[in-house]
């Protein structure tokens, strides 16, 4: 009996042993396995966040080169329709083209016969008071109409001229407002950066916490599991001290089956007899001993 209960005790112990190994190792690596898949995690909402800034920061560059060309095209073709008008309002107003000047209109016309000429000279004699001044007359109005023409293309030259500064000014502005709204943007996406990386650090510092309670907790469980160790070496070695007590005790019987006839013996002579040898005395003792160690559970 004694044998077969050593030899559970010495086998239940490197299975108790080996299980508990196992279960330190698991503890220990599933923290591990753990930080791992959030570290790769990170790593991908990283990478998916620059590259969802990357496109927007493309397209809206894009988009802004885009619209700030197609408004410069249509600004050359109004210069350019500006100017072929004014080139055709001064043609048109230009009275070197369309009027005669005055020096060929009053040419005077070829010489008459000497008998015509005689009549104009009396009849010119005759009413040259009032000839002068309608010649006279007619030099005013002809000078006024060759002017009227300029004074027209002039002023429509001096309007298509303000027309062409006013539409000027608008382009200036329209660009300033192009320049502040790409300002605009660039601060937007400078700010999206700075979000990004803010909450990258903050999921760091989470996984960082993590991972150290983690730690903390695969320490603690090492500490329980060695604390178990020791209680099961306790248990172990009180088993044995069992063990040992109850083989005493054993050991301890014949002789205590010896001693009891003479105990019994001694008990029935006189009381001048001489007290019971020292042998009889730790007999007794080792049987106390024995009882005392069977009610141990």
């Amino acid at each position: 009996m004694h044998q077969q209960q050593q030899q559970q005790h010495s086998q239940q112990q490197p299975q108790k042993h080996s299980q508990q190994q196992q279960q330190q190792q698991q503890q220990q690596q599933h923290p591990q396995q753990q930080k791992q898949q959030q570290h790769s995690q990170q790593q991908q909402q990283q990478q998916h966040s620059q590259q969802h800034s990357q496109q927007q920061q493309q397209q809206q560059q894009q988009h802004s080169q885009q619209h700030s060309q197609q408004q410069q095209q249509q600004q050359q073709q109004q210069q350019q329709q500006q100017q072929q008008q004014l080139t055709r309002i001064e043609r048109q107003t230009d009275p070197a083209q369309h009027h005669p000047p005055a020096a060929a209109a009053a040419a005077p016309p070829a010489a008459p016969a000497p008998a015509a000429a005689a009549a104009a000279a009396a009849a010119a004699a005759a009413a040259a008071e009032g000839v002068g001044v309608g010649v006279g007359v007619v030099g005013v109005d002809t000078a006024t109409a060759a002017a009227t023409p300029a004074a027209a293309a002039a002023a429509t030259a001096a309007q298509q001229q303000q027309q062409l500064q006013q539409q000027q000014q608008q382009q200036r502005h329209h660009h300033h407002q192009q320049q502040q709204h790409h300002h605009h943007h660039q601060q937007q996406q400078q700010q999206q950066q700075q979000q990004v990386r803010r909450s990258s650090r903050r999921r760091g510092r989470d996984s960082s916490s993590s991972s150290s309670s983690s730690r903390v907790a695969a320490e603690t469980a090492a500490v329980a599991a060695a604390c178990a160790a020791v209680a099961v070496a306790a248990a172990a070695a009180a088993e044995a001290t069992w063990i040992a007590a109850f083989a005493a005790a054993a050991a301890a019987a014949p002789s205590t089956a010896a001693a009891t006839p003479a105990a019994a013996a001694a008990t029935a002579a006189p009381s001048t007899a001489s007290p019971p040898p020292p042998t009889t005395a730790a007999a007794a003792a080792a049987a106390a001993a024995a009882a005392a160690a069977a009610k141990i559970p």
